[in-house]
């Protein structure tokens, strides 16, 4: 049983989600009945199937039983017990993909600091935890914290691991995206090419870990007006979601938010405006109303609405996502203050010029509080565009 674990392991690594969750699903069982269900290799095993879960977006069900499995860990051996801490990575990981990220950040700075001293700072899944940590902080808005500590990280999986590796090439696309985000975007560009090619090379092109990079560099070709690039990658990537994950599945809906993205910004606005109504409706049903990546599709939805003249429907939806945004991220996340900046530009184009001329010097100030003087967001704030919000792959 234990190596039938294993074997769900290597099938979770090479995509074959489903394979790997009926596997994990039937140990389970047969180790819960001659183990019990507090046993270590029940537990590890427990701790598989929610990576499954995981990978097949079906979070809330992997939340449920990450926290049990945490639990039952945490009571048999202790805090520190190293399963105890992969566990406890786990459950961060599924707090931040149902969009409790401040919750997630809590855990994963509480359990780096237990992996350090356990398992020493240059541990694989010490730095792990490291990287976990920074995806937190990006996904809370602490885009040059996370640009920081996964620097760090990198270069430490590099020492540790090597260059080729899949968790020193997965550090490098998470640090290309905060590269990004945090209006690095020429270094994210060199870093998001070079990682791809390595994926390629080593892992091939369909490879799950590959189709993530692939969408994330997409995002790069965008943020540099490259659209035929990005419109060729997330294409691509979106296909082969559709075929292996399925209309619905977390990261499929990604790639159908960014591809509206770059329709709009090329001039096909009405492709992009029932592209992005689609996924909206799809992101609320699958991960609920107030999740951030449903957030920032209405934030997209918006744009969409104003680009095809419904002004009055985008000014609605962006005051009603400025709210949820508010309640669900804080007043100071980038995402709120970027859906306040589409609305002045809506306001802007509704004739109310005061209004907006007001509205935008004030998130003038807050971007460059928030984001640092000079970021890209603030460039086309000042140029009164509006601004997407693309988003990262959830799960590999």
């Amino acid at each position: 049983m234990y190596l039938q674990f294993n074997i769900a392991n290597v099938l979770r690594s090479q995509g074959r989600f489903g394979d790997a969750r009926e596997l994990d699903t039937y140990v389970l069982e047969r180790q819960r009945a001659v183990l019990g269900p507090d046993h270590p290799y029940t537990l590890m095993t427990a701790n598989g199937l929610g990576a499954d879960l995981h990978a097949l977006g079906e979070f809330q069900e992997a939340l449920t039983l990450n926290r049990r499995t945490y639990g039952s860990f945490k009571e048999q051996f202790g805090e520190d017990y190293p399963r105890t801490l992969a566990a406890a990575h786990n459950l961060a990981a599924s707090l931040r993909l149902v969009g409790e990220g401040f919750e997630a950040r809590r855990l994963d700075e509480e359990t780096l600091d237990r992996q350090r001293q356990v398992l020493g700072r240059d541990h694989p899944n010490t730095l792990l935890s490291a990287a976990s940590l920074a995806h937190d902080l990006r996904a809370t808005g602490a885009f040059r914290e996370s640009v920081n500590l996964l620097r760090d990280t990198w270069e430490k999986y590099r020492e540790v691991l090597g260059d080729d590796m899949t968790d020193t090439l997965r550090t490098a696309t998470s640090l290309a995206v905060s590269l990004r985000r945090a209006g690095e975007q020429s270094e994210a560009m060199n870093l998001a090419q070079d990682t791809y090619e390595r994926y390629k090379r080593r892992y091939g092109s369909g490879a799950p870990d590959t189709q993530s990079c692939a969408l994330n560099l997409a995002c790069d070709y965008a943020a540099v007006d490259e659209m035929p690039e990005a419109l060729q990658l997330v294409t691509d990537v979106k296909a082969a979601h559709h075929a292996n994950l399925g209309d619905d599945h977390p990261n499929t809906l990604v790639a159908g938010n960014n591809l509206a993205c770059y329709l709009r910004c090329i001039g096909r606005v009405q492709e992009a405006l029932t592209l992005t109504e689609d996924t909206l409706c799809r992101m609320q049903r699958t991960l609920g109303d107030s999740h951030p990546l449903t957030l920032s599709c209405a934030v997209n939805l918006a744009n969409c609405q104003g680009g095809s003249g419904d002004l009055e429907a985008a000014e609605a939806l962006e005051r009603q996502t400025i709210s949820q945004l508010r309640e669900t991220l804080g007043r100071d996340h980038p995402d709120t203050l970027v859906c306040q900046a589409n609305l002045a530009v809506t306001l802007r184009q509704t004739g109310r010029e005061a209004d907006a001329e007001e509205l935008r010097a004030r998130i003038l100030v807050d971007f460059s509080r928030v984001l640092g003087a000079g970021h890209p967001d603030s460039a086309q704030l000042h140029k009164w565009q509006r601004i997407n919000r693309d988003l990262e792959p959830q799960v590999i």
